[in-house]
């Protein structure tokens, strides 16, 4: 199975997005999408400067709509280790979000998709099972 990083989320829910297009043809009924994602995609979304910023309540319905039941969680022992495995690994800062989101992927067994060029390294350096999508 398949899962998709923000990256992926927000290029295919927004038209204006320079890969719209390629992320859409992903977005199939047997995709998830880690935890972290959901509200990664809140927040990005919702602060984004205009005009590209969109309503709070607009974005929450499309992630429940869009999303819901299809939402894979770490379990405590991923939250637990992740320090340590981040840290093995040599990433810091705010790339843990990336592992976080690429850990629960693999976690439960599923490909990862982004458009994320930065989070490469960090999946890379983790040996998540990940495929760029080509824009």
């Amino acid at each position: 199975m398949t899962a998709l990083d923000t990256s992926v989320v927000i290029a295919a829910f927004a038209p204006w997005h320079e890969a719209h297009e390629v992320a859409r043809r992903e977005m199939t009924p047997e995709v998830v999408i880690p935890a972290h994602v959901v509200t990664e995609t809140y927040a990005v979304l919702t602060r984004m400067p205009e005009p590209f910023r969109l309503d709070a309540q607009l974005v929450a319905d499309y992630l429940a709509q869009q999303w819901g039941g299809r939402v894979i969680a770490p379990d405590a022992e991923l939250y637990q280790t992740l320090p340590t495995t981040v840290a093995a690994a040599g990433v810091m800062g705010g790339s843990t979000y990336d592992a976080l989101v690429g850990l629960t992927a693999n976690r439960f067994g599923h490909q990862l998709l982004s458009l994320d060029l930065r989070a490469e390294r960090t999946y890379r350096s983790l040996g998540i099972d990940y495929r760029l999508l080509a824009r």
